[in-house]
């Protein structure tokens, strides 16, 4: 099990390395909320997609479970939620609504793996 932050969800060579490490859970918490109703409309909705999508993605990309957390304060960009490795959600909280997500997982169920035939070569690559 690992942890990332926040604002790491922009790298995706930090997912792959916990891939190559072997990591199979990995937990990330943001702090995106607590925007007035004017923000959220203009920042805090995109956010609210863009961010579990590209978390999703780098959870099928690598075969990790992920737990994604966030703050509970209004006008949060998104619910807290778990993602399975093939990138489906396994679960997820309402927005703007104080709760405990609790999902059993099991490491050992096989998933849909889209990446396989490319995971190794490219999570190899150079920057």
């Amino acid at each position: 099990m690992c942890l990332l932050i926040c604002h790491e969800w922009r790298y995706p060579e930090l997912y792959r390395q916990y891939y190559h490490l072997g990591v199979q859970m990995l937990f990330q918490s943001w702090y995106d909320g607590n925007y007035s109703e004017e923000e959220y409309r203009e920042e805090g909705k995109d956010l609210g997609e863009v961010i579990p999508g590209f978390v999703r993605g780098n959870a099928a990309n690598n075969k990790l479970w992920i737990s994604g957390s966030n703050t509970c304060k209004k006008q949060q960009g998104f619910p807290a939620f778990i993602c399975r490795p093939d990138g489906s959600i396994h679960g997820k909280l309402k927005r703007n609504i104080s709760g405990v997500l609790i999902r059993q997982i099991d490491f050992d169920q096989q998933y849909s793996d889209l990446s396989s035939h490319l995971r190794d070569k490219v999570s190899r690559m150079s920057y």
